[in-house]
């Protein structure tokens, strides 16, 4: 897996950067960009074609700057990308650790390469931080 990003808050690559997103482990690391609009983490899967069907994030452990609002985007090969869900006002609470579930409608179910987070509006603090402790993908592996 590659992983590409908006600039890191402050630089810190261990406490916010994007390889945190993965870690499904109990510390306080977390991804966590610079507070600007449209902020992104984009994952490559190097070896194989994945079909998302469903993904879940987990909020930053003491829940500030929850995503509300972003949107997921594939592509085949880094240029192209079509939209397959967005969410706005997604159900996180400000200071509260939570895990959000998102379905993806069936009709977008379709092989790529490349998954892409994008946030769309502010965080649950009103900021552009773009935050979150993890993210997982389900679905399909080719």
């Amino acid at each position: 897996i590659n992983i590409t990003h908006s600039p890191i808050h402050q630089g810190n690559i261990t406490a916010y950067g994007p390889y945190n997103s993965i870690k499904f482990d109990t510390t306080g690391n977390y991804f966590l960009t610079d507070n600007l609009p449209d902020a992104y983490i984009c994952y490559e899967f190097k070896n194989h074609l994945i079909i998302p069907t469903h993904y879940k994030i987990r909020s930053r452990p003491d829940g500030y700057d929850a995503p509300l609002h972003f949107k997921i985007e594939i592509s085949i090969d880094g240029f192209n990308w079509e939209e397959i869900d967005r969410q706005n006002n997604a159900p996180f609470q400000n200071a509260v650790p939570g895990i959000c579930e998102f379905s993806i409608n069936e009709s977008k179910h379709k092989e790529c390469k490349f998954i892409r987070l994008t946030q769309t509006g502010k965080s649950s603090n009103g900021y552009n931080h773009f935050a979150f402790k993890s993210i997982e993908f389900y679905g399909y592996l080719k």
